[in-house]
């Protein structure tokens, strides 16, 4: 029994470390791009070969800190050197290997610029590569959201402004939406994107089903052409957030009297109109389409409630709100 036992912790022990090693093989690592001063590099001088093996850029993209760089993982590699062109100025960057991507955090929040990068390898015996091809990118500033409101069981509302009021770092806007999280991240079964012009600050989403969640996130981008040939750059994308639709009703409406005035009672009222404001002011966040009457007569509010009620179909809502005084006679 006891060796039995012995084995299996044995087994445990080796389970949670196989366990430990995947979840550290996914997890994501970022190193800080640290400026140095430019170095001299065997490849550059025109040397008849290079030992080390040329570094694959396979990505560089916006990030909310600033520009990602991201490298192919290879062997035998000591460090790497990061070389970046912007505005006719090139800077060096000394990084260490292992980390999933790069930050250039000089980059964060200059807008509308064009940079460049190329990478070299330098191996544990001191030789160096030849410079990695270029990567372009244009720092893309992402909007904010001002306002996200549900107007109904099919429709949603989106409202942005941009960080930068330099309309030249960007071209338009993509809104991406799914019924759930894990299809908007993966971009796969309900996900859809609708792409926008630059001159959109709000959008309308039509065709959503009644009483359902939705995921939201949003990305500008920019177009440019290098030798004639079409280059697209996106922001970073917006923090995911979401929301429901309605249910299934055509049109909320209410009808909110409020009657202050009894003239010869001495019986007035200074709340009633008070009250239809406040009470318009709420229901209008839960989508009411409200009318407000102050001071109505008897005949007076049953018109209202005629022409206010009699165009509702079936599945609408309707509220009647009063305010004042009652009274009944007979």
């Amino acid at each position: 029994m006891k060796k039995r036992a012995r084995y299996l912790l044995l087994l445990i022990g080796a389970l949670m470390v196989m366990m430990l090693a995947a979840v550290s093989a996914n997890a994501e690592t970022v190193g800080i791009m640290k400026e140095i001063k430019a170095p001299t590099f065997a490849a550059d001088k025109g040397a008849a070969q290079t030992k080390a093996v040329t570094p694959k850029i396979t990505a560089v993209y916006n990030s909310t800190n600033g520009i990602s760089v991201r490298l192919a993982s290879q062997s035998g590699v000591d460090y790497y050197y990061i070389r970046r062109y912007c505005a006719g100025t090139t800077k060096y960057f000394q990084v260490e290997p292992g980390y999933s991507r790069y930050i250039d955090t000089d980059a964060q929040n200059n807008w509308g610029k064009a940079y460049s990068y190329q990478a070299l390898a330098v191996d544990y015996y001191g030789y160096t590569s030849s410079w990695s091809n270029a990567v372009r990118l244009v720092r893309v500033n992402a909007p904010v959201f001002t306002n996200k409101k549900v107007t109904s069981a099919n429709t949603i509302q989106l409202n942005w402004k941009t960080v930068s009021s330099n309309t030249s770092s960007f071209s338009g806007f993509q809104v991406e939406y799914a019924r759930t999280q894990s299809d908007l991240e993966k971009e796969t079964g309900t996900f859809k994107r609708a792409t926008l012009g630059k001159n959109y600050r709000a959008y309308t989403i039509k065709g959503l089903a009644p009483s359902t969640k939705y995921y939201f996130r949003m990305r500008a981008y920019i177009v440019y052409y290098i030798n004639g040939v079409k280059k697209i750059d996106f922001s970073y994308r917006t923090t995911i957030f979401n929301l429901t639709t309605l249910a299934k009703y055509s049109t909320y409406r209410a009808l909110l009297i409020g009657n202050g005035n009894y003239p010869g009672s001495g019986n007035d009222l200074y709340g009633p109109p008070n009250d239809v404001t406040a009470m318009a002011s709420t229901l209008s966040k839960y989508h009411y389409r409200c009318c407000k009457r102050t001071n109505q007569s008897r005949s007076q509010i049953l018109n209202a409630i005629t022409s206010g009620f009699c165009a509702s179909a079936p599945n609408d809502v309707s509220l009647f709100y009063y305010s004042g005084h009652g009274a009944s006679s007979g």
